[in-house]
C-alpha cells in the first residue's frame, strides 16, 4: 500500500460469466463457445471465447445463451 491507502474492493456485474457456454449471433455454424476471460474497459466489456482450440474476444452484444436453429439451417427469423 502506498501512502497508507487501503485496497478497495470492487464488484462488477456482467451479463455472462466465466465458464458459461454461449453462441455468437452471427455464427452460421452456431458453435458452442466457452467464456474463458472477461475484460472490463471504460466503454464496455469484452469476453474471451474458446472453441476448438482457438480463443477470440467478442463484445456482449454479439453473444447469446440460446442456439439459433434458424441461422444454423439458413432460414430467416420472422419478426414478432
Amino acid at each position: 500500500m502506498k501512502n497508507g491507502q487501503k485496497n478497495k474492493k470492487m464488484t462488477i456485474e456482467t451479463k455472462f460469466g466465466i465458464g458459461q457456454f454461449v453462441y455468437l449471433n452471427t455464427d452460421e455454424e452456431q458453435k458452442k463457445r466457452l467464456i474463458t476471460g472477461i475484460a472490463i474497459y471504460e466503454k464496455g466489456t469484452e469476453y474471451n471465447l474458446a472453441s476448438n482450440g482457438s480463443h477470440n474476444w467478442h463484445y456482449e452484444l454479439e453473444m447469446t445463451t440460446d442456439k439459433d436453429e434458424c441461422l444454423l439451417l439458413g432460414l430467416e427469423k420472422k419478426e414478432k
